[in-house]
């Protein structure tokens, strides 16, 4: 990404790579080696004060870069699901991919390709859909249907937010989703604990 983000990047510094080691640490007894695309993007995303070099100061460009870094991570974790290794716990053969297809009405060999199949680990993919919906039935089964329907929103004037956006001069909360992020989810689980 330091080729797309040279205004992040001034000096040409790498970006993510698989071969990024982790840096060592003493106490640690089963350490794995090499730093994750999601962790590299959490370190990259990360306000430090005395440092200038984080790209949380460039307003809509720090927007870019945030949604260019979650496309990344998805890819990468749906092309780790697409691995043959991984697919074949969950398809017993080709044969079953092509039975499906026909039994759709799909006859031409164009059409027909491999099916992927997503876990319901993988956050926001059909199974992960339908398991929650499962979940959700099965609270209103034993506990009888909601009483009520609370919604709750955001106030880019609280003071939390406002005072983490004091340290540096001249940012909105517009510029910082990540703040309007966390202080929200804080205030929403106050709510939930008082509900």
């Amino acid at each position: 990404m330091s080729m797309q983000y040279p205004l992040l990047f001034p000096y040409g510094e790498d970006g993510y790579h698989d071969e990024l080691m982790c840096l060592p640490v003493s106490n640690a007894s089963n350490q794995r080696q090499k730093v994750t695309m999601l962790e590299y993007y959490a370190y990259r995303l990360r306000d430090r004060p005395n440092d200038f070099k984080t790209p949380l100061r460039c307003k809509r460009l720090t927007q870019a870069y945030f949604v260019d870094g979650y496309c990344s991570v998805e890819t990468f974790r749906i092309a780790f699901y697409c691995k043959p290794s991984f697919q074949r716990k969950y398809i017993s053969s080709s044969f079953s991919c092509l039975a499906d297809s026909v039994s759709k009405g799909i006859t031409s060999g164009s059409s027909v390709g491999q099916r992927i199949i997503l876990p319901s680990s993988f956050t926001g993919g059909p199974r992960y859909l339908y398991q929650n919906y499962q979940d959700s039935i099965t609270i209103c089964r034993k506990y009888g249907c909601p009483d009520l329907f609370v919604t709750f929103t955001s106030n880019a004037a609280w003071p939390e937010i406002t005072e983490a956006l004091s340290s540096i001069p001249g940012q909105e909360p517009s510029d910082r989703p990540d703040i309007v992020n966390r202080v929200f989810k804080m205030k929403l689980n106050i709510l939930m604990d008082h509900i």
